[in-house]
């Protein structure tokens, strides 16, 4: 099964399963730039410095700006200042399930970034990041990251799933990426299994993502904990 890059991938059956897969590689900007406009590119220390004064949340993709929340209004793109209330209810509901079943060193965090040390035109802020490493961490990027969890969006999946999910698979220290549908209770694990990567599709409430790497399970029992869809909506 091929995924292109810039493009979320598909389930090839509904009842969940495993295969394994390349990570997409890095391309170009995946629709979220227009390449005929002249910018200049910053590197993630001038990022960090900038603010347009939008209240816009930014990551930084090959030095140029690039919304982390955006949502169609009349079939057009809007960059949003924040997340929608349900995608940010599953976001807390990952970060403290997370919380929960961790042990010390290793921790949880969310709106951190991440960047590769050969890269330094692109930072990336997942939904929640786990890192094992102990002591205070100076700034805003978080080391060795071993799972990333991004709840998906219209707007922003194929970002994520494309050249994000490529960014994140070439850190030596990740070791999964979880990619959580919004609108249903189904989740795609891209898990690294030796030298090569492998997808895991989870279906339904009564499944569970397993982090081998962090000896945990992250049920989606949990991560949709509260969580109303609409099909259970009056």
């Amino acid at each position: 099964m091929k995924h292109p890059q810039g493009a979320p991938m598909q389930a090839p059956y509904a009842d969940g399963g495993k295969e394994v897969v390349p990570c997409p590689e890095t391309g170009g900007s995946g629709g979220m730039s227009d390449p005929a406009r002249k910018i200049h590119r910053m590197t993630i220390e001038e990022f960090l410095a900038w603010d347009d004064g939008s209240g816009i949340d930014y990551e930084l993709y090959l030095g140029e700006p690039v919304p982390r929340h955006i949502r169609y209004v009349n079939g057009r793109p809007v960059a949003q200042a924040a997340a929608s209330a349900e995608h940010a209810a599953i976001v807390a509901n990952v970060a403290g399930e997370l919380r929960n079943r961790l042990r010390l060193p290793c921790r949880a965090f969310s709106d951190a970034g991440v960047a590769r040390p050969d890269k330094e035109q692109s930072y990336y802020k997942p939904d929640v990041l786990v890192s094992c490493v102990g002591g205070r961490i100076p700034g805003w990027i978080v080391p060795n990251p071993i799972l990333i969890v991004e709840v998906l969006s219209r707007g922003t999946a194929g970002f994520d799933e494309g050249p994000k999910l490529s960014a994140y698979c070439a850190l030596p220290s990740v070791q999964a990426v979880l990619f959580v549908e919004p609108l249903k209770p189904e989740a795609r694990l891209v898990r690294r299994v030796g030298d090569r990567w492998e997808l895991e599709f989870l279906n339904g409430l009564d499944a569970a993502a397993r982090i081998d790497a962090l000896d945990l399970d992250l049920p989606l029992a949990e991560i949709y904990r509260g969580v109303a869809f609409e099909d259970d909506r009056p």
